[in-house]
């Protein structure tokens, strides 16, 4: 079995005495507590992880659209200018000198470096959530990935290899709001698309926020991908579970004990949509195979799918019931779904990720082959 690491520098669970404070509270300190770190971790763990997210979540959330070509990725990290709080940014605000061209962002930089150095063997991977926002929080995360492999292509031309190799996509999303599909214009699957289905129903679909969209730009921008966090939840906002978050009130979704318990106040989303809350159940799978129909679709350049847990009321998100697996372990739709999308979704034949083939006959295609066939009448040489 592969072993990924997870994670380097995070704002959420790095110790304030690494980057705040009397130890830590400066530039200087902050990247001498974090070389020493990462350091110590990967010398550690060293030939027993293939991958390590370095950097995790240092983008604000909300990031619906992004222009590279007029807007600064660094204004968007948490601790900028644009909201957010990171322990990171701030310490490295403290002490650097940006009449040298020194930023709170370099972090980032410092952190993959470091990360190279002291585990070269291991694929160095940026990890965040809702990159299903294809016109924005991906286009950001990509925008960041590319000038940090463009500026340490400049500063160590000894190292072949791109810093940033992959972006994981966490993938804590939504049935109701996070569709699998590109539209008709630029999925690899029209055969499962339905450009008008609404949001919740078969064949959803998004240029502007779903996966296959945002696994687009990241591969096409040169970057391997891995979905690395991955459940589906089945109500409508983070907040909008019709038992709160409270876990002493989990409920299979097949429990007949809570059948109508479908909404819980303004959270109503499915009112009029379904009768009974195991009809979620159906959806979540559709959903699942779809996503799975996707990975299989572009699987040259997925590294790897994690799911964030085993069974719903073990989840980190128990009462969104997000996984394949019942309080007692007992398989809900998703798991088939998941294990044999093209049964689920009425395929004849297993869906493959002929990318590669495709590249190579449209390179065929375009060689110019008159230039090297004879002239009729011409002398062969000799």
């Amino acid at each position: 079995m592969k072993v990924h690491g997870h994670v380097l520098v995070w704002h959420g669970q790095s110790p304030a005495r690494i980057n705040s404070g009397t130890t830590g509270g400066t530039r200087a300190q902050a990247r001498a507590n974090m070389e020493r770190y990462i350091e110590a971790v990967l010398t550690h763990f060293q030939g027993r992880a293939v991958s390590w997210d370095v950097v995790n979540e240092a983008f604000v959330d909300g990031l619906d659209t992004f222009d590279p070509a007029t807007q600064d990725w660094r204004d968007y990290l948490r601790g900028g200018p644009n909201g957010g709080f990171s322990r990171w940014w701030t310490s490295y605000a403290n002490g650097a000198d940006t009449a040298a061209g020194e930023h709170p962002s370099d972090f980032l930089y410092d952190a993959f470096v470091l990360a190279r150095t002291y585990g070269p063997e291991t694929r160095l991977e940026y990890n965040d959530f809702n990159v299903f926002q294809s016109a924005g929080k991906a286009r950001a995360i990509i925008a960041m990935a590319t000038d940090l492999n463009t500026r340490y292509a400049a500063e160590h031309p000894e190292d072949p290899r791109p810093l940033v190799e992959a972006i994981g996509l966490q993938s804590h999303n939504y049935i109701n709001q996070t569709p699998a599909f590109a539209c008709s214009g630029h999925t690899r699957l029209p055969q499962l698309v339905d450009d008008a289905a609404e949001e919740w129903r078969p064949g959803a679909c998004s240029d502007h926020a779903s996966v296959e969209r945002s696994l687009q730009l990241i591969i096409g921008a040169g970057f391997r991908a891995s979905i690395s966090e991955l459940d589906l939840q089945v109500w409508e906002a983070w907040n909008g579970q019709p038992e709160g978050d409270d876990r002493a009130a989990y409920r299979d979704l097949t429990d007949p004990s809570v059948a109508d318990r479908i909404s819980r106040g303004e959270f109503d989303y499915w009112v009029g949509k379904i009768e009974n809350r195991a009809e979620l159940e159906a959806i979540q799978a559709q959903r699942f195979a779809e996503y799975f129909a996707v990975y299989k679709k572009y699987s040259t350049d997925i590294d790897r799918v994690t799911f964030w847990g085993m069974t719903d009321q073990l989840s980190w998100r128990s009462t969104h019931n997000p996984l394949l697996f019942n309080s007692d372990f007992s398989e809900k739709l998703g798991a088939a779904a998941s294990a044999d999308p093209e049964k689920w979704l009425g395929l004849r034949a297993p869906v493959t990720d002929t990318s590669a083939l495709e590249r190579a006959l449209a390179e065929a295609a375009a060689l110019d082959l008159r230039a090297a066939a004879p002239t009729p009448g011409a002398a062969s040489p000799r």
